[in-house]
């Protein structure tokens, strides 16, 4: 498992569109300047993006099983111990990612 960790800075889907453009990702996990909460923006198409700010609350353990069980590229939850919003996916080389905003007083992990 390999673990990232980015400041929890608020956005709006705009600016984190921008972010994610930069990157040239096809996801970015964001704090919602909107909502108040952890989003994230995900590339549905070429040039069309979509929000997802309903993540569900799971444990790491639940959303690996997810992960492995809807085959989809990667799972949006809050992490039920910290709170935190979070992002499992599975990388290039076959192993768990996770990605989790790191408020400011969190040390990385």
């Amino acid at each position: 498992m390999r673990y990232k960790a980015h400041p929890d800075i608020a956005l709006t889907p705009d600016e984190a569109t921008y972010e994610m453009e930069l990157l040239d990702h096809d996801f970015y996990l964001f704090h919602d300047v909107e909502t108040g909460s952890p989003a994230l923006l995900r590339r549905v198409e070429p040039q069309v993006y979509e929000v997802d700010a309903r993540p569900p609350t799971l444990t790491e353990a639940q959303a690996r099983s997810r992960l492995d069980v809807a085959g989809e590229p990667f799972v949006f939850y809050v992490d039920a111990e910290s709170g935190q919003g979070r992002v499992l996916y599975l990388r290039y080389d076959g192993h768990y990612g996770s990605i989790s905003l790191m408020r400011p007083l969190d040390a990385p992990h």
